[in-house]
């Protein structure tokens, strides 16, 4: 198995040279795909050849799996699951199965999670998990994946334990804050003094995530929003849609578009879809 990830002893990323770099067939440049999977999320990230995608959307059977193959994904180097909540991590078995080649990366606070513990069982996945314990970053080329492990207590909400990550290259950034609510700003905005002009809405763009002060600290030039089209939760919640359009951000909604498509344009990521 050719590995993208191999792990110190503190849990920390480090690229594994050698081998053939092959994630997917086709356009050389990097993109990030915000997946339209319904009410969940699912994104994907490509640059020199490696393949990431970030969780694994709602559905439990191979729609998933089928859509990367119809976006030329040649082969996956891991599948990072930022929480246990099944609309994040559903389709996980179909695309395993899909790509063996894929390690499973969770965050180490879930190691003990009753019910991720029995998904995992279920799956028939154990053999392929690997637990994030510490921060990181990975450096692939031009490129960098900076994640960060939040702290989680059983009783406490999954959300707030989601695994933070910010996809860079150059000064073009990404954040994907899972479904972590604005508890955990100060994280990503005084301990990792994170910044991204791309930031993907925490929870579906509901209330409690995505605030102002996190927009404006990131600086921020474009939200994405994954969400079903008449999701019975009704996101993105309108106080959301107010922070967003007040601040002057471009919006961007797979429930209104679909798969939505950023490349680098200008020395930012920009949609192209």
């Amino acid at each position: 198995m050719r590995r993208l990830f191999s792990f110190t002893s503190i849990g920390v990323f480090v690229a594994a040279l050698g081998g053939a770099w092959v994630g997917y067939a086709g356009r050389p440049e990097s993109r990030i795909l915000i997946l339209d999977v319904g009410q969940g999320d699912a994104t994907l990230i490509q640059t020199e050849g490696r393949t990431l995608l970030i969780d694994t959307g709602p559905n439990g059977d191979n729609r998933l799996a089928r859509k990367l193959r119809t976006l030329r994904v040649g082969s996956l180097d891991a599948i990072l699951l930022t929480h246990p909540d099944l609309d994040h991590i559903n389709g996980t078995m179909a695309v395993a199965e899909e790509f063996p080649e894929a390690p499973i990366l969770i965050s180490a606070a879930f190691r003990n999670h009753p019910d991720l513990s029995q998904q995992i069982n279920s799956w028939k996945l154990a053999d392929r998990v690997r637990w994030v314990s510490a921060p990181g970053t990975l450096q692939i080329g031009a490129a960098r994946l900076e994640v960060y492990v939040p702290a989680w207590m059983p009783g406490t909400p999954d959300n707030d334990g989601s695994m933070l990550t910010r996809f860079c290259i150059s000064d073009a950034c990404f954040v994907n804050p899972g479904d972590a609510s604005s508890a955990l700003d100060p994280i990503i905005t005084d301990e990792m003094r994170w910044k991204a002009n791309l930031v993907k809405a925490g929870h579906h763009g509901s209330r409690t995530s995505t605030s102002e002060t996190l927009l404006n600290e990131l600086g921020a030039t474009d939200v994405a929003i994954s969400c079903g089209r008449n999701n019975r939760f009704q996101h993105p919640h309108p106080e959301v849609l107010e922070r967003v359009n007040s601040a002057g951000l471009k919006l961007h909604r797979t429930d209104e578009s679909g798969t939505i498509t950023f490349e680098i344009r200008s020395g930012r990521w920009q949609r192209i879809n």
